[in-house]
């Protein structure tokens, strides 16, 4: 094996997290819940003072956005205090994602309240519906969605698994595609017919996943000698000829631009990373695949977050409605955890002059007026997480949209598009539909309706409108209560 392979989880907590949640201003007020969920506010002179009290009362704290925070550059100057940033693997641009404060054993943090939804903003509603969530969840206080969710698996799993080793995680990450969106028709129509897969994510951790050591696979097989090989499945770089023009693409291909595209041409596509259900797929079609001689197998798949998705589900089937939206985030971001890069930025005052850079543009206001720059190094890698699983998951999830909308073409219903877990036919479906979780239902019925662009929708029940600020969410009476994208 190559490279060293790590282990999840890293730690089990033996006690419930004991933070408190706050509220935080551009001028740096701090305001938190007292007694009879009134807020209480302290206000503070400077950075000292208020990382002081912070930390000293563990608090971990909302704001509107971090750019604007008055003192980011004090934070990022500061020996004890990380200013974690993400970087656009496209245009390499930074923005801060997080502040991490430190004081003897006493910890802080300070996040952008939309880490719970685009259309999340720090007030006291979102602090009181928290600690709903955290009272629900029986679980302890914390700040995002991801580590709620991590937090919550490692409760109710058994054991430790071992990851694949860094060179895999490469090549996962190298061909990881998240959730299918297309859009193929996107005029105006009287009516449409929107079928959603209830939590389509979390079902597919009902059933086995990929397990124990990965076997890295370098050797000269064919597609049709695959079979013979003692493989749960398997995960290989092929290069797919599509003889002819297919209904729909079972397979996506990532452009530079970093959009997504299932093809349906004939053509030959090379650099293709595939799951087993995929090739399978493929050779079903008449497509010839020819394995360039790169991926990973692994013998055993087992059931190990079965008792975690079973217990997700049935929190989200109880929680109340201004909760189950949330709920379901957890349980989608707590997935989503596996599939995150391996390497964290940091923003700082000064970088060493033999380091690479980017550049972090701080800025303040709704117009986004610059007030100053920071720049931005690489921390050392974090160990291999379990990155095949949210390939895995993701790629099923895709496969049983690939394969619900496929039936529909079959049966005479044209598509209109998909989106993470749902379609949008032209007519009633006259497929099976139920509302168990991983199976399909009718989630509305929509008249009016357009997409204007890939996965908006502009109807008379439901509007989405992704990448337009402050118009992310479904803008429905049920958006709280009903599924989240991953």
């Amino acid at each position: 094996m190559i490279g060293h392979s790590a282990f999840w989880p890293a730690y089990r907590r033996r006690s419930l997290r004991s933070h408190t949640l706050a509220l935080c201003d551009d001028e740096g007020r701090l305001s938190w819940l007292g007694q009879g969920s009134e807020l209480v506010t302290v206000e503070c002179q400077s950075y000292s003072e208020w990382r002081g009290f912070v930390t000293t009362n563990r608090l971990d704290v909302f704001c509107r956005d971090l750019t604007a925070f008055r003192w980011l550059p004090d934070a990022a100057a500061h020996p004890k205090d990380t200013v974690l940033c993400c970087k656009n693997s496209l245009d390499f641009a930074a923005r801060a994602a997080c502040i991490t404060l430190r004081q003897g054993n006493n910890w802080g943090s300070l996040h952008e309240s939309k880490v719970w939804g685009s259309h999340e903003y720090p007030t006291a509603a979102l602090l009181k519906r928290l600690v709903a969530l955290f009272e629900h969840l029986e679980s302890g206080v914390y700040p995002t969605p991801g580590a709620l969710g991590q937090e919550t698996m490692r409760r109710h799993s058994h054991g430790r698994h071992t990851a694949p080793c860094p060179a895999v995680c490469d090549d996962l990450r190298a061909g990881l595609v998240g959730g299918r969106c297309d859009l193929w028709d996107g005029s105006r129509r009287p009516f449409a017919f929107e079928y959603d897969r209830n939590a389509a994510y979390v079902s597919e951790c009902l059933y086995d996943v990929p397990t124990r050591t990965a076997i890295p696979l370098s050797g000269g097989l064919a597609p049709w000698e695959w079979e013979d090989q003692p493989w749960f499945t398997y995960y290989v770089r092929c290069t797919v000829l599509i003889r002819e023009k297919l209904l729909i693409g079972p397979f996506g291909v990532r452009e530079p631009s970093g959009i997504v595209r299932y093809p349906v041409e004939p053509g030959l596509y090379v650099g293709i990373w595939l799951w087993r259900h995929e090739v399978e797929e493929c050779l079903s079609l008449g497509c010839m695949v020819n394995w360039e001689r790169t991926g990973a197998a692994w013998e055993r798949g087992e059931p190990i977050l079965r008792e975690w998705a079973e217990w997700i589900l049935g929190k989200r089937a109880s929680a109340p409605r201004r909760i189950a939206g949330m709920v379901k985030l957890v349980g989608v971001a707590g997935i989503g955890w596996f599939g995150m890069g391996d390497t964290l930025y940091r923003m700082v005052d000064r970088a060493p002059d033999d380091t690479d850079v980017a550049t972090l543009l701080i800025e303040s206001g709704e117009q986004g007026g610059r007030i100053g720059m920071g720049e931005v190094i690489a921390l050392p890698k974090v160990d291999s997480q379990m990155i095949h699983w949210a390939s895995w998951i993701w790629s099923m999830a895709r496969f049983r949209l690939y394969r619900r909308a496929l039936a529909e073409i079959q049966d005479g219903n044209p598509v209109l598009s998909t989106n993470f877990d749902s379609l949008i036919v032209a007519q009633p479906s006259r497929l099976p539909v139920s509302g168990e979780p991983g199976e399909w239902r009718l989630e509305a019925t929509l008249t009016n309706a357009e997409q204007p662009y890939i996965r908006a929708l502009v109807s008379a029940e439901k509007r989405r409108t992704p990448g337009i600020p402050g118009r992310g969410a479904n803008e429905t009476d049920h958006s709280r209560a009903s599924d989240s994208d991953p």
